[in-house]
């Protein structure tokens, strides 16, 4: 899995986002509230113009269960959800290329 933020001081990959933003914010002066970054999140997927579907699951919000799905429609769903997940990091890149980190 790719990480979008990074630890400067570690250099590892930062897991919990709300948990470092509350941490950092008290040297900072400032305060992060995780529906700041769910709005933003939303902003960036209208752009990508995912399905709200796909934001919503994206979010960690679980697809209603359809009993009469079958194992091909759900690893078509999946499919189509990664390519989601990656126009949304698409967006993310070009509106913010000093968030990710190249393995230059």
């Amino acid at each position: 899995m790719d990480y979008i933020f990074f630890n400067k001081k570690t250099n590892k990959p930062i897991k919990n986002l709300r948990k470092s933003f509350i941490k950092y914010s008290k040297d900072l002066d400032w305060v992060v509230y995780p529906e700041a970054i769910r709005k933003t999140f939303s902003n960036i997927c209208d752009r990508t113009n995912i399905p709200r579907s796909h934001f919503y699951q994206l979010l960690g919000l679980k697809k209603a269960y359809n009993p009469y799905e079958t194992n091909l429609d759900a690893i078509d769903n999946i499919s189509q959800l990664k390519k989601s997940l990656e126009l949304v990091q698409e967006e993310i890149d070009k509106l913010a290329p000093c968030l990710y980190r190249t393995n230059d």
